[in-house]
């Protein structure tokens, strides 16, 4: 059976989030034909820190961790970031992902996020 990737966009824009104001952002939407089992699927996002130190933040995929605390930014710059995921964390129908700050100082920017997944054809 034939296999293709395919996305979901999740945010076109940049969003702020820091300690003392808006630490988490949820990012919801709908994955109309179901992922291969047990082929994988890849979150994409760009992300930035905002004034001095750094940020530490983590991401969950339907409620559960995909890496708990395991990402500090501590660049001004833009850098494109990517983590493998495994098939069953996402599904048929309505998926949210949310973005933490759990950490550090200054701000975090996070933007163009996509969430790639294979399905059968």
């Amino acid at each position: 059976m034939p296999r293709v990737a395919d996305f979901v966009q999740l945010s076109d824009t940049s969003f702020d989030l820091r300690i003392g104001g808006e630490i988490a952002r949820p990012l919801t939407q709908t994955i109309v034909d179901a992922p291969a089992n047990g082929e994988g699927a890849l979150l994409t996002w760009n992300v930035r820190r905002e004034g001095s130190g750094s940020v530490t933040y983590e991401i969950k995929i339907n409620g559960d961790d995909v890496a708990r605390d395991a990402y500090t930014v501590s660049q001004g710059d833009w850098s494109a970031v990517q983590e493998t995921l495994a098939t069953n964390a996402i599904k048929q129908g309505s998926n949210t992902v949310t973005f933490v700050v759990t950490g550090g100082s200054g701000t975090l920017s996070i933007g163009d996020v996509v969430l790639w997944y294979r399905q059968n054809v």
